[in-house]
């Protein structure tokens, strides 16, 4: 093989696309450094993954109650090993066997082999974004497999979709979830001076509480702020701890939201700390009403004159959430909240409901003077006042 490679990576990019079109998969081996003080790679060693042979520990059930893996090294000669020319500073072959001990893979089995069941760096960002707005696993593979034309032509299976996204996980719980939650508030409130939050730590240092809003929220309730809803009926994460978003109705007879905490209990002290920071985080203005979740009845009146935001967040939330996925996904259910509510005001803006009522002169100025949603309210009293003069009329002239 007379060939030379700029870099490692081309390398591997290399042997591996030649190990698919032939059906086996490949795996790095040993490296050689230079002597001197920068330790520089000068040898690299690719092996078929069928090369030299488990080892023994790993071929024995003593101590192990699981099923043995099944033998997958098989003494494979097959191999690829390029040096390092420093003056060309160009990586070229010195070795190459392309004899291989054992069956080599169908075309139709080649995606099950270890290096090829990969998945990019730009689809881990995708599907990490996807799994963060509350995307099931299952329709994120679902999706990314419509994108090749068939699971056949997909270049990863789904186990791997699935360990990747609890690896994932589990580095974000490695770095400890409580402190990067705190670190997403701080970037926040470096990005958005009018950000605020709040939180409060046990005597071992583990997070207690936690609450924030932003500064859009904060005007919102400024705005719609006469009536709230604040719900802690949610315990949907790992670690069992109240998810408490603070919730009314904009002009547009829609949900906004004003303010979200996660708690770690229901204590009365635990409540009394949530409503003073609600209250701290905007200027001490008091709402005219508070609905808890103990008001059952009015709480499904308001989830059913709104887009409710937490309809969205039954939908996706699950007990293996933890603190930063409910961040995450609050702040995507915002998003959309948002877009919804822009484009309200275009369509307010822009367009005017048609009246349908003889009292024309009242309903083309109300028309003009309050966004749809009211509107239609208020038309349909006037239509129903029609209906009863109407009927009077009818009964007069009886």
């Amino acid at each position: 093989m007379a060939k030379t490679f700029r870099s490692l990576d081309e390398v591997y990019t290399f042997y591996n696309k030649h190990a698919r079109e032939r059906g086996f998969s490949i795996r790095k081996d040993s490296l050689k450094r230079s002597k001197d003080r920068a330790r520089t790679v000068r040898l690299r060693r690719y092996l078929c993954s069928a090369g030299r042979k488990r080892q023994a520990k790993f071929c024995t059930m003593e101590g192990r109650t699981r099923r043995l893996r099944p033998e997958s090294r098989f003494f494979c000669k097959a191999h690829l090993t390029v040096k390092l020319d420093k003056k060309l500073n160009l990586w070229y072959v010195s070795s190459f066997s392309d004899d291989h001990s054992h069956i080599l893979a169908r075309p139709d089995e080649v995606r099950f082999l270890q290096s090829h069941n990969q998945i990019k760096a730009f689809e881990i960002a995708e599907i990490l974004a996807m799994a963060g707005a509350g995307i099931r696993k299952h329709i994120i593979f679902d999706n990314m497999v419509s994108r090749y034309g068939s699971y056949a032509k997909s270049p990863f299976q789904r186990t791997k979709l699935y360990n990747m996204c609890y690896r994932e996980k589990m580095k974000l719980l490695a770095q400890g979830d409580a402190d990067i939650a705190i670190g997403i508030m701080l970037t926040k409130k470096d990005r958005d001076p009018d950000f605020f939050f709040e939180h409060t730590v046990d005597a071992e240092g583990r997070l207690q509480n936690l609450f924030w809003c932003d500064s859009q929220s904060r005007r919102d309730y400024l705005d719609y702020g006469d009536v709230v809803v604040f719900d802690s009926t949610y315990k949907m994460n790992k670690y069992g701890m109240p998810f408490i978003p603070f919730v009314g109705l904009n002009n547009h007879r829609c949900t906004t939201v004003f303010a979200c905490a996660i708690v770690s209990d229901e204590t009365e002290a635990t409540y009394v700390w949530l409503l003073n920071t609600f209250l701290k985080a905007n200027c001490q203005k008091r709402p005219k009403s508070v609905i808890t979740d103990g008001d059952a009845a009015m709480i499904r009146a308001i989830r059913k004159r709104s887009e409710s935001l937490n309809s969205s967040l039954h939908l996706h939330l699950d007990y293996g959430m933890t603190i930063i996925d409910m961040i995450v996904h609050y702040e995507n259910c915002i998003v959309r909240l948002r877009e919804n509510e822009a484009y309200d005001d275009y369509t307010a803006s822009q367009t005017v409901p048609v009246t349908v009522t003889e009292c024309q002169t009242i309903e083309s100025y109300a028309a003009k003077a309050f966004t749809h949603a009211n509107f239609y309210m208020l038309q349909q009293d006037m239509k129903k006042v029609q209906e009863l003069e109407q009927l009077g009329l009818k009964t007069e002239f009886r």
